[in-house]
């Protein structure tokens, strides 16, 4: 029998508090869902990126070793060396920190399973289910001692657990592969269960004996409670993850329930969003980056399984990862001084964000103090946002700082994606977390999509004039509003298919001069464009789109000069001092049909003329200056879409401005909070997305 039906047959659900959830395996970190999804993205940007690298990694490779053989006695440490060292205080063992075997294994089991799971190549499904067995095999468990506070001789062997949710999720993978024995995949349950989760249950229950409330770090109880969780979804063992679910949810004095692990909120000044502190920002970074990295593992296998500890108690563990994720942001010039192992290099000057304005409660228990905030550590990376930006994306919230790092994390390194474990130092740091987010987390309908004008041209009711070519738009009016000099351009753009609703819209146009007033209306135009049609075709629709008015912005560029002919001043050498972005979202997001069309005109009564690059703009070299060279892929113009979502639908309010939506949390499609509701639209208003008309 199929090991999945069976288990299946033997609990029927997983019974979380009141809600009781289907158990479909697999449904840890990844769904079968994600698998197919993936898979049918591997050939596309950021997938295709990612992907690449895991090939590359290797921890992903079929000839790995495992290397159980480092455990002299079988038993797994992770100790003090003054201590337990070779000539330690209390006793010598010369493998006393030999739990970096089952952190670099337990790396490369899961990479070998995903590696497996997206390229069906069973070589690495074996290769992964020999390092899966041989610990089963050959690891006696975590060492234990009599005489020590629940028979652990060192409390950091509880920190051993960071590595049971990878080993989890690795197995979880696999096991409805055909090559893994069902005998075998039985044992390795039995073996996770008496391994890691004895020992976790011990510290969760009782924390080591601790003197007083909150004696250890949030850190500790999250990698305890990640392996409770993945063991318990692994054997199909309600009673564990209820007790996992249950303890985050509680009103406990330990730190993993998650009143303790944000035990304040802040209101953002800059994106409106409430930022909440973590229990470990006032020790060091590094620490509350790894918590926000054990809180995401955590969330999401509880999601997978119907629990949505993400949105509970109005999004607090979100909240946590924004608040950590600005405080470390990297400006993007600043980003490469530091590599993925150090922040060595940092300056104050680097960050996005001053250290001495930024948000803080002074936090004190019976343990420790952490009057102001910690700089230790400040721009730490670690593959984690992505899941959390996920998150955020498809169900509809604001998550501005985790998109950031998501941004910086793939643009600025070598590979396009975000990492795997390994490639974040070879110490545990870099073996905390799983990585890969951006293979397994990011959507497809939540990246942007650049879409090029699928028509576009200029016409002029006064055809004897002639100005500008196919490769730019001119806009033009004369000071007196004769109609005769009415230029006016068009455009459209296709809107890809999407299950997903747009949540921006940015219209991208270059400048190629600007002559006289740089003030631009931008309309909507309700009829589809042709590039070879003629004012007189196209009249009645003109004077119907300028009672549609979108926008309005002043042109980018240096006035009375021409980008392509004149010599320039150093600062608009750059294109960016020439492009212009233009926030259509409510206009694209309303939009029927598959075609966004708008006309961009001149306010009447006044002289002047601009001109942007068409969809058939060429690349060139400045005529005063031939280094100043522009690709033509820099100039056409692109409307920026980005897609999000929600799990509970569009909802329809009463008409604005009504009290009963003052009164709400509401933001705006990028992440904006506003007081209240000026126009219709769609918002997110209590982390639902809404149509208010």
């Amino acid at each position: 029998m199929n090991r999945t039906i069976l288990f299946l047959f033997l609990s029927l659900c997983f019974r979380i508090g009141t809600n009781a959830v289907t158990a479909s395996h697999p449904c840890m970190l990844h769904t079968r869902e994600d698998i197919q999804r993936v898979k049918s993205m591997l050939g596309e940007s950021p997938w295709r990126e990612a992907y690449q690298h895991l090939l590359q990694s290797k921890y992903a490779q079929s000839s790995w070793q495992e290397s159980t053989a480092n455990l002299t006695d079988g038993y797994l440490k992770r100790m003090d060396y003054a201590n337990w060292g070779p000539n330690g205080r209390i006793a010598q063992y010369a493998d006393y920190a030999n739990y970096t075997s089952l952190m670099t294994d337990a790396a490369a089991a899961y990479q070998l399973a995903l590696r497996y799971c997206l390229s069906g190549e069973s070589r690495y499904a074996d290769a992964a289910v020999r390092i899966l067995n041989a610990w089963r095999r050959n690891c006696k468990g975590i060492l234990r001692m009599e005489g020590y506070v629940n028979n652990i001789p060192d409390p950091n062997l509880y920190l051993i657990n960071i590595q049971a949710y990878q080993m989890a999720n690795a197995a979880e993978l696999l096991r409805d592969y055909g090559g893994w024995a069902a005998s075998d995949f039985t044992a390795f349950c039995n073996w996770m269960k008496t391994t890691f989760c004895s020992v976790a249950r011990l510290f969760l229950d009782n924390h080591s004996g601790g003197p007083g409330t909150m004696h250890y770090w949030l850190n500790w109880d999250l990698a305890n409670l990640t392996a409770v969780l993945s063991i318990g979804i692994l054997c199909d063992d309600q009673e564990m993850i209820r007790y996992a679910v249950d303890y985050f949810k509680s009103n406990t004095a330990e730190a993993g329930s998650i009143r303790n692990a944000v035990p304040f909120l802040h209101q953002d000044p800059d994106s409106g969003e409430l930022l909440g502190q973590c229990e470990e920002s006032g020790r060091d970074q590094g620490h509350a980056t790894l918590c926000v990295s054990l809180m995401g593992v955590f969330c999401q296998m509880a999601l997978n399984i119907g629990e949505d500890l993400f949105a509970y108690d109005d999004y607090r563990a979100l909240r946590m990862a924004e608040y950590v994720a600005k405080y470390n942001l990297i400006s993007d010039a600043a980003y490469t001084l530091s590599t993925n192992t150090s922040t060595a290099g940092l300056a104050a000057d680097d960050f996005a964000y001053p250290h001495a304005t930024f948000p803080y409660t002074a936090y004190t228990n019976p343990s420790y103090s952490n009057p102001v905030i910690s700089a230790d550590g400040r721009g730490t990376k670690r593959p984690c946002w992505e899941l959390f930006y996920g998150y955020a994306q498809r169900h509809g919230v604001p998550a501005v700082y985790c998109g950031k790092w998501v941004h910086q994390m793939r643009q600025f390194n070598p590979y396009g994606s975000d990492g795997g474990a390994g490639d974040y130092g070879a110490n545990s740091g870099g073996f905390d977390q799983l990585g890969y987010g951006t293979l397994m987390f990011a959507r497809s309908d939540a990246s942007e999509k650049a879409v090029s004008a699928s028509s576009d041209t200029y016409v002029r009711k006064d055809n004897t004039l002639d100005h500008g070519s196919e490769q730019t738009m001119e806009i033009y009016t004369f000071q007196d509003g004769s109609a005769e000099a009415d230029f006016v351009g068009l455009l459209q753009f296709p809107i890809p298919a999407s299950t997903l609703p747009v949540r921006r819209a940015v219209l991208r146009l270059v400048t190629e001069r600007v002559k006289g007033d740089a003030v631009m209306n931008v309309y909507r135009y309700g009829h589809a464009i042709n590039p070879k049609a003629t004012y007189a075709q196209e009249a009645s629709y003109i004077l119907e789109a300028r009672g549609h008015l979108l926008a309005s912005f002043n042109a980018a560029g240096q006035r009375n000069k021409s980008i392509v002919y004149d010599a320039v001043d150093a600062d608009f050498s750059d294109i960016s001092s020439w492009t212009n972005e233009i926030d259509v979202t409510d206009a694209v997001s309303t939009t029927d049909g598959s075609v966004f069309a708008i006309m961009l005109a001149k306010p009447v009564n006044e002289k002047s003329a601009t001109k942007f690059f068409s969809s058939e703009a060429a690349s060139f070299a400045n005529k005063a200056d031939t280094n100043l060279t522009f690709p033509a892929s820099d100039l056409v113009p692109r409307l920026i879409l980005s897609y999000g979502s929600e799990t509970t639908g569009i909802g329809v309010l009463p008409a604005y401005p009504s009290v009963a939506v003052r009164s709400k949390r509401i933001y705006n499609l990028q992440g904006q909070r506003l007081q209240v509701i000026s126009r219709p639209g769609i918002y997110i208003v209590d982390g639902r997305k809404v149509w208010h008309r």
